[in-house]
């Protein structure tokens, strides 16, 4: 052993400096070469494995604020809209009160109509309500058609006209001179 080691020692002494520094260059960018492959390279492809993880990561939190901001948004307009559902309730009575009473009392308070017919005709079944219809028969002048009107629309009811047939009428000594014929529908709250 000793032997080898002598031999290799003279042979070292006699290889030109150059070819030594050469020699130790290879050598190094080969142990480097052997080290990035072995330590840097796995570290380098976990970094970027973290980075990406990270970005993904990131982005998430991102859009979790943004549903955060948004659930904000809409609990605010659920709110809004159940006080305007409370709204609409309050004016889609459950059916307790007659409709053809509160005709009839406006009717009475002196608005120069005359009621001269009212039948509640078949309720009809919507998705969240129930629409009841009447057939609704007047004789009045027409301006005191169109107040009666206004005084109907300012009840506390969801009341819509429809079907309606005017007729001039004239006889002698009546005081109205136009009939009608008309649907009036009100609606009341499915339970």
């Amino acid at each position: 052993m000793t032997g080898l080691y002598e031999e290799l020692k003279e042979r070292w002494e006699f290889i030109p400096k150059w070819q030594k520094w050469f020699g130790f260059v290879i050598l190094l960018f080969i142990v480097y070469f052997f080290i990035y492959i072995q330590k840097i390279k796995p570290k380098e492809q976990k970094l970027s494995l973290l980075k990406h993880q990270f970005s993904e990561l990131s982005l998430r939190v991102n859009r979790l604020k943004t549903v955060k901001k948004r659930g904000k948004l809409i609990k605010k307009e659920i709110k809004e809209l159940n006080s305007k559902i409370e709204m609409l309730e309050s004016k889609l009575p459950t059916g307790k009160e007659e409709v053809s009473k509160i005709i009839k009392s406006i009717t009475g308070s002196d608005s120069g109509v005359r009621i001269d017919y009212i039948e509640r005709k078949p309720p009809i079944e919507r998705k969240y309500y129930v629409e009841i219809p009447y057939l609704v028969k007047l004789s009045f002048r027409y301006p005191d058609f169109i107040s009666w009107c206004e005084k109907l629309s300012t009840t506390d009811r969801i009341i819509n006209f429809s079907d309606m047939t005017l007729v001039s009428y004239k006889e002698k000594g009546e005081m109205y001179t136009v009939k009608a014929e008309l649907t009036i529908k009100a609606y009341n709250l499915k339970r």
